[in-house]
This record gives C-alpha cells, sequence and structure tokens, in this order.
C-alpha cells in the first residue's frame, strides 16, 4: 500500500489529538479530584457513586433528626425538672395550709402563691423549643395550655382540668388525632420523641387547683391534697425518666449513624476520589507522551519539494 505525505499528517494529528484529549482528562481529575467526571468514563462506578451519596444523604438527615430530638428531650427535661421544684413548694404550702391554727388571711396569702405556682407550671407548659410549643404533641403552633375565664385549665383549646381540679377522664381518650410527632432516626425507625403535656403536667395542674380550692373554701381538706402532690411529683419524675431513657437511645444511634456515615464516605472516596500521587505521574506521562508525538511528528512532515529543489 502507498503511503502518501497527507496519511502522514492524518495519523499523526490523530495521534496527537489522543494524547491531548487523555492529557485533558487526567488534567481535569486532578483538578476536580474525582476519577468519574461523566457517566461514560464508568457506567458501575457511577452507579455506585449515586447509590453511596443518597446514602450518605440519608444518614445525615437522620442525624439532624436525632440531633433534634436530643434538643428538644434536654430541654424538655429541664422544664420537667423545674416543675419538679414547683410541686415540692406546692408540698410544702400545703402542709403549712394543712395547720388548722391558720386565720383566714393567713390561708388567703397562701392560696395567693399556690395561685402563683399554677400560672408558673401553666407558663412550664407553654415551653418552647426552636419556635415551636414542647408539650402540645404535634401542634405546636398553639400554646396547649390556657385558662378560660372560669379559671378552667384548657388543654389544646379544650377542657381538661374545671376550676376545682377535677380531671376530664374522657379527654385523655381524645388525643389521638394530635399526635404522630415521631421522627425517623433509621430505614424505618420511627421515635415519637416527645413528651405530652397531659402526661406530665395534668396531675400537677390538678393538685394546684385543689390546694387552692380547699384554701379558699372553709369546707377544704387541705390534707387529702398531699397525696395528689405526691402522685404529681411521682408523674413528673416518669416524665424525666422517659426523657432520659429517649436521649440515651438517641445518643447510640448518634454515634452509629456517624460511625454508618464514615463508612460510607470511605466506600465513596474509593469510588469517586482520585490518588493524587498516581494521578501526578500519570499527567507527567502523558506530557511526555505528548510532547513525543508533537517532535516525532515534526521529524516526519519535515521534509518538503524545496529542500530537495535546494
Amino acid at each position: 500500500m502507498r503511503i502518501t505525505n497527507k496519511m502522514l499528517v492524518n495519523h499523526s494529528l490523530s495521534n496527537l489529538q489522543g494524547n491531548l484529549r487523555r492529557l485533558s482528562r487526567t488534567n481535569e481529575q486532578l483538578a476536580s479530584g474525582k476519577k468519574i467526571l461523566r457517566p461514560s468514563d464508568d457506567p458501575v462506578g457511577i452507579t455506585n457513586v449515586l447509590k453511596y451519596t443518597a446514602n450518605r444523604r440519608e444518614i445525615e438527615q437522620h442525624l439532624s433528626n436525632v440531633d433534634r430530638g436530643i434538643g428538644y428531650l434536654e430541654t424538655a427535661d429541664s422544664a420537667l425538672a423545674e416543675l419538679g421544684e414547683v410541686l415540692q413548694r406546692g408540698r410544702e404550702l400545703a402542709v403549712q395550709g394543712s395547720n388548722g391554727a391558720l386565720d383566714e388571711r393567713a390561708r388567703a396569702a397562701i392560696a395567693d402563691e399556690v395561685q402563683q405556682l399554677l400560672d408558673h407550671v401553666i407558663q412550664i407548659g407553654n415551653s418552647t423549643f426552636a419556635d415551636e410549643y414542647m408539650f402540645g404533641y404535634a401542634k405546636t403552633d398553639t400554646a396547649p395550655f390556657q385558662l378560660d375565664k372560669d379559671g378552667n385549665i384548657l388543654f389544646l383549646e379544650r377542657e381538661l382540668i374545671s376550676v376545682d381540679g377535677v380531671i376530664d377522664d374522657t379527654y385523655l381518650g381524645k388525643l389521638a388525632s394530635v399526635q404522630g410527632s415521631g421522627i425517623e432516626i433509621g430505614v424505618g425507625i420511627t421515635l415519637d420523641f416527645r413528651i405530652g403535656g397531659d402526661d406530665a403536667f395534668t396531675t400537677a395542674m390538678s393538685a394546684l387547683l385543689q390546694l387552692n380550692h380547699a384554701l379558699t373554701n372553709a369546707d377544704g381538706d387541705v390534707n387529702a391534697t398531699l397525696s395528689q402532690f405526691d402522685v404529681a411529683i411521682d408523674d413528673a419524675l416518669r416524665s424525666r425518666s422517659e426523657a432520659g431513657a429517649k436521649v440515651k437511645r438517641l445518643e447510640v444511634t448518634a454515634t452509629r449513624l456517624k460511625d454508618l456515615e464514615l463508612s460510607t464516605r470511605t466506600l465513596l472516596s474509593k469510588v469517586q476520589d482520585i490518588d493524587v500521587a498516581e494521578t501526578i505521574m500519570n499527567l507527567k506521562m502523558e506530557e511526555n507522551a505528548y510532547y513525543l508525538a508533537l517532535s516525532s511528528g515534526a521529524r516526519i512532515i519535515q521534509p518538503t519539494l524545496m529542500d530537495f529543489l535546494r
């Protein structure tokens, strides 16, 4: 087969373009730090990259949920600790008020402080975390506890405790529609991290209302409220225990998720990231190959008709 000058030129240019493409690709890999720059570079590898990236984002979202849950529960524990202190003071006032030697003015003074304690418990029950009310289940945009004009306590806008401290037992069965406050902390794993205000505060408010009613009525039995305060204190401690158990679970979950995230990042790095030292060596090899192709092409195409006419 006859080799023409045009064939030599085309072949040399084709080799130069191939060398230049490989040099450009290696340089782009080094600049980006990624082995796979487009799906056509490694169809199998890009599938793994997409899978590991999706897994990492899912883990990061679960970690964010866990951190939010821990923050809520720690704030709730602080509020419940404050509730416990209020209840202890309320019990002390009940002991003072049970003294039969107290006159009407002294009983009224104690009743005034009890009313202040009740207002403070309602304030605690309306605590917020990240601009959301904490103790109203999924209904986070409205203060869960309110006092109506008659002095009855409303929970989620419905009467729960009457002015004399009687709890509406039928109300507690109506809360299903406002629950559902769970967060996803793993694939298919949901934790209901909220502490219901009806669980933590109902008996506390009832005990304070009963004490206030007993102090302001001549026939009121203050001694009977002592057992109510004991129950309320136990309920507050039970709610704190529940919060602590959930915090512990979330902390263990966070540790596991962080380990899983590290493993996923490692797998993603192995598929996607370059070996910098190896890539630099490849870049120098491609540069040398390109310069050699230029040099050999210049020698092959150099002779012209003018060289022979001289």
